[in-house]
């Protein structure tokens, strides 16, 4: 939902066990901090993890 009313330029910095709320968005094209810059491999690894904790709360 927030990728379409932020035109794709947002997207949600996720937390384990939190669902994702529209007052986590980021700008995806902020500068950030190089070590918090991940491949996408990292990021799709962080993402099932990442489900698996709100899941099984």
């Amino acid at each position: 939902m927030g990728r379409q009313m932020s035109a794709g330029v947002l997207a949600y910095q996720r937390q384990m066990g939190c669902p994702s709320r529209m007052d986590n968005m980021v700008n995806i094209f902020d500068i950030g901090e190089p070590g918090k810059v991940v491949k996408v491999a990292d990021q799709r690894q962080f993402y099932k993890e990442w489900l698996n904790s709100i899941r099984n709360g």
